[in-house]
């Protein structure tokens, strides 16, 4: 047996299969309807299908599309007959979705099952079938086989189907397409609830979609009272949704109080008013307050764009950093971080100065604990963080009561040069902020260090304006 496959790639679109009977015609992007030819009068066929975009559900039905007792999981096994008709469809609005908004059709695919047959045999179905005027969807199975019989003869044979056993066959297959059309949507109709709610809005244009997409044929078998229905809810649904816009927007702040973090409410409320129909945005009276709050968001400028993603950085550093210590992990850098940017975080802020009293006193005051003492960085990042903190680094009092000066080792000298600037232009430039990020030392020996750093950095500089991260450059490259 060969494995039917009809392998649909546009964004909504399906991929389903079948394991036993043939697909045809070949897939086309157009085409929506399908024979799938079977071996015998009865085969087991099982249905695989998914779709392409997740956010839209696909479910399969034989022969009555929408009904639970017909419906076909993924992965199930049909039993179907020539005559059966399979339906799948996407995203339909009546069923649960992702996708938020509403601005898209439901696309559904009809599959007739078919046996293969002759000239004669297919004579014989048409010749059974009541006339077109009388015809009712009782017969509907009757006249799909012999609809897809005939399709299935090769030219050659159908010049032997009589022209009005043609005509008789077009006219039966023309009126149960419309029947069984007006039939899905007077089931949806059916369906709908007396007094809709938000809740039932998808439900209500999924109706309505399937209602306009009728011709003026298949719609003259609607009874008005269904009709009435219809437009009664779709009325209904369409104040729900006025309403539902209006209350999106009442619940934005007063343009003089719209902040970054409102730029979301914004947004959805926008979207949600773009998806409304042009005579259902002239009933939102409150628009002017939408596009208030827009020139206000706008008017803030591109630096209150980062207020809400700083803030959630920041507080994600902090949650990372649960025990804040000596350490350029972990340690001074998160806590500057969260100081200069005006966290308040007390508790988190204290259990650092607690562990800093801690190491401070077990190494009584010396942080730089390499053997060529040429990694005072350890100062300049504690300098900087005890100052973010509000506190005097010249005078950190340890656990042990001791006070300590943690900014004079920034002045320590390995010969003539300044041990800082051992550790290349970066120990340099950290000391030079480190001092000045408190003004510490605002006498003779600060002024002569900043000096010093200062032409150190600058005898650094490269021809082109560029400062290197050390003292000795590697070779420029292009």
């Amino acid at each position: 047996m060969s494995a039917a496959r009809g392998r649909i790639m546009k964004r909504r679109w399906p991929v389903w299969t079948f394991s036993s009977g043939t697909l045809t015609p070949a897939y086309a992007k157009a085409t929506t309807d399908y024979l799938l030819v079977i071996p015998s009068e009865q085969i087991g066929t099982r249905i695989n299908y998914s779709a392409a975009n997740k956010n839209f559900q696909t479910r399969a039905y034989l022969n009555t599309y929408g009904s639970d007792n017909a419906y076909y999981a993924n992965g199930d096994i049909m039993a179907v007959s020539s005559g059966d008709v399979i339906y799948v469809g996407v995203g339909d609005k009546s069923w649960p979705t992702m996708n938020k908004a509403s601005n898209y059709t439901t696309t559904r695919y009809t599959i007739t099952v078919v046996q293969n047959g002759n000239a004669a045999d297919v004579q014989k179905l048409i010749s059974n079938l009541p006339s077109p005027g009388k015809i009712t969807l009782a017969s509907a199975s009757d006249v799909r086989t012999a609809k897809a019989q005939f399709d299935l003869l090769t030219d050659a044979q159908k010049t032997e189907i009589s022209p009005a056993l043609k005509k008789k066959l077009n006219d039966c297959d023309t009126a149960i397409t419309d029947m069984e059309a007006a039939k899905i949507v007077s089931d949806a109709i059916a369906a709908l609830p007396a007094t809709p709610t938000v809740d039932d809005i998808g439900t209500i244009r999924s109706a309505e979609e399937a209602y306009n997409k009728l011709t003026d044929n298949q719609k003259g078998y609607l009874t008005q009272r269904e009709v009435n229905k219809l437009n009664a809810a779709v009325s209904t649904v369409s104040t729900l949704e006025v309403g539902y816009v209006y209350g999106l927007i009442a619940a934005l702040p007063g343009k003089d109080t719209v902040t970054a973090k409102d730029r979301a409410a914004i947004e959805a409320a926008r979207a949600a008013y773009n998806n409304l129909t042009e005579a259902q945005q002239k009933l939102v009276s409150n628009y002017s307050r939408l596009t208030d709050a827009e020139k206000a968001l706008e008017d803030l400028g591109t630096t209150a764009i980062y207020e809400e993603y700083l803030r959630n950085v920041l507080e994600y550093v902090k949650l990372e950093t649960s025990n804040p210590s000596l350490g350029s992990t972990y340690g001074e850098w998160a806590v500057l971080a969260e100081a200069r940017g005006n966290v308040s975080a007390s508790v988190w802020y204290d259990k650092y100065l607690s562990n800093m009293a801690t190491t401070v006193a077990s190494k009584n005051g010396k942080l730089d604990n390499t053997n060529t003492q040429t990694k005072h960085t350890e100062y300049s990042r504690v300098i900087l963080a005890l100052t973010a903190l509000g506190e005097d680094a010249t005078k950190f009092t340890g656990s042990n009561g001791t006070v300590y000066n943690l900014v004079e080792p920034l002045f320590e000298k390995n010969g003539s040069t300044y041990r800082v600037s051992e550790q290349g232009n970066n120990g340099t430039a950290f000391a030079l902020i480190a001092l000045d990020s408190g003004n510490y030392y605002d006498n003779a020996t600060g002024t002569t260090a900043r000096n010093a750093w200062i032409k150190s950095l600058c005898d650094a500089q490269i021809s082109n304006g560029c400062m290197g991260y050390r003292c000795r450059f590697p070779r420029l490259q292009r």
